[in-house]
């Protein structure tokens, strides 16, 4: 009868430290799956960060070739004008000098007309003293 209680408190013994292995394996288990949640949301966290970034990034790319868009369109439209003032600035020099070489064509004329008017004043007034 001793036999049988000494072996029933062996059992007893055995289950309860069965029941605590269990109860620190489930209290293991908790806080795994806790720790796992946490990296998830972390990792997710990370991941929310990382397409707000990808996002931004490209937002910035956009605008930055916006920009670049318009400095071109801005350099054209200087270069245009630049090629327009040029040739300007090439058809006002020869009309310039178009214009010198009718005046030097016309002041060998003028100084006939001068030294004839001349002669005419010369004779009219030759002229009155008669």
């Amino acid at each position: 009868s001793s036999g049988i209680n000494a072996e029933y408190g062996q059992v007893n013994i055995q289950r309860d430290r069965l029941t605590d292995a269990e109860d620190l394996l489930k209290q293991h288990y908790d806080e795994e799956t806790a720790a796992r949640n946490e990296f998830l949301k972390k990792l997710q966290a990370i991941e929310h960060a990382l397409k707000k970034l990808e996002k931004n990034k490209s937002d910035s790319e956009r605008r930055s070739d916006k920009l670049a868009d318009r400095l071109d369109a801005l350099y054209k439209t200087i270069y245009d004008q630049n090629t327009k003032v040029d040739r300007m600035n090439s058809d006002i020099s020869i009309t310039i000098r178009n214009f010198d070489k009718q005046i030097n064509k016309l002041e060998p004329q003028l100084d006939r007309q001068r030294d004839l008017i001349d002669g005419l004043k010369n004779d009219r007034d030759h002229h009155r003293r008669d």
